[in-house]
């Protein structure tokens, strides 16, 4: 069974590197390949983050060093190592799921930890503007057979003015939001423990991810302790995120079903009307 080879290959990792942890192991989540379980041992609880895939870059090992170095609000690590990370579960974490964001201690607490996440405004990581480039735009128009596409020609025909505004707008850490990648402790606080994206960009790249999660008065609350966002850098999102998202699907970073929705965006007349405005509006 996988899930027992599984936990052989985290036990086998913790002795081959001398550590001392024989415990029974549940799994928690499993997504591409990475394995979150849950051990206990005697008083003692622990997460346990194991990389499954055959070609380790050492992925779980550099999230975590530069969350460490960001300053990032995560649970304690134990120990790490190319494949395996441990964690201290003394908080008795859980996955955030969605029925965690009716709770207004859960959501309040995820717009402080990425407020203070937003509040970083320099560092190592690659610039999201870098990906909008007047390259990817024709990319996407040439391969996916989309020239006659009006909204992807009008940012065509507007690519510096766009790329002026989205050079202007103010830089922020950005790490991505998924459920996958909070944890909730006993009492509702928030962690951030993986980096779903790592990139210099703008507050509304995260913000969206989490306000789509939400209802009505879930994005109340939480824009009330995180702050407004500003219609321009939403319509700015709009706009570039469609050319950035439909590139990463040629490059295959992104699924189908994502390229869909995008699809379905850029053709409609709604998308249009957005470009025009954020072109001759801001």
């Amino acid at each position: 069974m996988l899930v027992n080879k599984i936990i052989s290959k985290v036990r086998n990792e913790l002795m081959n590197q001398g550590v001392e942890l024989d415990c029974e192991m549940m799994v928690m989540e499993v997504r591409n390949n990475v394995w979150a379980l849950k051990g206990e041992k005697g008083k003692s609880s622990y997460i346990f983050r194991y990389d499954d895939n055959d070609v380790g870059e050492e992925f779980l090992r550099k999230n975590e060093d530069l969350m460490v170095k960001y300053g990032i609000k995560k649970p304690v690590c134990l120990w790490k190592s190319e494949r395996l990370v441990v964690y201290d579960d003394s908080r008795e974490y859980r996955m955030l799921k969605q029925e965690d964001l009716g709770s207004r201690e859960v959501i309040v607490g995820l717009a402080k930890l990425y407020k203070g996440i937003h509040s970083i405004e320099e560092g190592e990581a690659e610039e999201y503007s870098c990906l909008f480039s007047l390259s990817s735009v024709s990319k996407v128009r040439e391969v996916l057979d989309l020239k006659s596409n009006k909204v992807l020609f009008e940012i065509y025909k507007n690519f510096d003015n766009i790329k002026l505004k989205l050079d202007r707008v103010k830089k922020c850490l950005n790490v991505g939001f998924s459920l996958g990648n909070i944890l909730v402790s006993k009492d509702n606080e928030v962690f951030l423990w993986g980096l779903e994206e790592f990139c210099l960009g703008y507050r509304f790249l995260d913000v969206k991810l989490i306000l789509q999660c939400l209802d009505d008065f879930g994005r109340e609350l939480f824009l009330g302790e995180y702050g407004d966002i500003s219609e321009e850098e939403e319509l700015l999102d709009e706009v570039v995120s469609c050319v950035v998202d439909m590139d990463r699907f040629l490059n295959n970073e992104i699924g189908f079903e994502k390229c869909n929705k995008i699809l379905s965006k850029i053709n409609s007349d709604d998308m249009y009307r957005k470009v025009k405005c954020f072109v001759e509006w801001y």
